[in-house]
């Protein structure tokens, strides 16, 4: 029994399972740049194949971003994909010795060639994006450091969001006076 299955029905079960009959992309069909994600019936053999493709060391390695972006286009869930799709790539980038120093990274422009690999793969897209980005790691206990520099994994690099520290006296005073203003 999956652990969020009460709260999400979808949990824990592929799209094969679930939607069998809709195709899924990222952004408009009528946008050019849309990204299209792997047909439900071929996601088990897409996630199959980037699995091989990490096997060998030393291509994976050299070539990080093409078993990325084969994962990626697999999209196998409804959601999570982004997340899940990050730990299983640094699996087996440990397996392989080596992880991506994700603090040095740019959301932004890692998305932009993220899309780029799955939309033309195996061209080096993502590869050319992430090499400069692969470090050693030989312990799972580098793990936590490693994680830790993934921007975006922890919810705070919204757009037009901005955090503020709550021990800040001029924060403090914002929030004590901000209901009091009338409201527009």
């Amino acid at each position: 029994m999956d652990l969020f299955a009460g709260f999400y029905p979808w949990a824990g079960k592929d799209r094969n399972e679930l939607v069998p009959h809709l195709a899924v992309f990222k952004g408009s069909i009528d946008d050019p740049h849309h990204t299209p994600f792997e047909r439900p019936e071929l996601i088990k053999r897409s996630v199959e194949y980037a699995l091989e493709l990490a096997t060998n060391k030393k291509r994976f390695r050299d070539r990080p971003g093409e078993v990325m972006g084969q994962l990626a286009f697999a999209h196998p869930f409804l959601d999570g994909n982004g997340r899940t799709i990050l730990l299983v790539h640094m699996e087996l980038c440990y397996r392989a010795k080596f992880a991506i120093d994700w603090s040095n990274t740019n959301k932004d422009a890692y998305l932009r060639a993220l899309s780029d690999e799955i939309r033309d793969p195996s061209k080096g897209h993502l590869d050319d994006y992430l090499k400069p980005h692969v470090v050693d790691i030989s312990s799972r206990e580098e793990w936590p450091e490693v994680i830790g520099g993934i921007k975006g994994l922890d919810g705070l690099d919204k757009e037009g969001i901005i955090y503020a520290n709550l021990d800040n006296p001029d924060i403090q005073q914002l929030y004590k006076t901000y209901r009091t203003q009338p409201m527009e």
